[in-house]
C-alpha cells in the first residue's frame, strides 16, 4: 500500500476519525522528539562535568520526561486501539 493510497483513505473518513488520526501522530511525533532530547541531553551530561546538585536535579527531570514519554506511547497505542475497533465496527 503506498501513502498516497493511504491518504485518500483517511481523507474519505469522518472528521472525528480524522482528528483521532492527528492526535495519535502528534503524540508519537512529540515521543520520539522527546527520547532524542533525552538521549542528547544524557550525551551531553556524560560530556560535561557538573555539581552533583544538578546532575541530580537533570536525573530527576530526566526520569520525569522518561514516564511523561511512556504515557504518550500508551495515548497513542489506545487511540490506534480505538481507531482498529472503529474499523472493525
Amino acid at each position: 500500500m503506498n501513502i498516497q493510497h493511504k491518504i485518500e483513505q483517511i481523507r474519505r473518513k469522518p472528521e472525528h476519525i480524522r482528528q483521532r488520526y492527528v492526535w495519535g501522530l502528534v503524540a508519537v511525533s512529540m515521543a520520539i522528539i522527546l527520547i532524542i532530547w533525552i538521549f542528547s541531553l544524557s550525551v551531553e551530561l556524560k560530556n560535561n562535568a557538573a555539581s552533583p546538585e544538578i546532575q541530580s536535579e537533570i536525573s530527576s527531570q530526566q526520569q520525569t520526561l522518561k514516564s511523561q514519554a511512556e504515557e504518550l506511547k500508551n495515548i497513542g497505542s489506545e487511540m490506534k486501539n480505538n481507531l482498529e475497533q472503529l474499523k472493525n465496527q
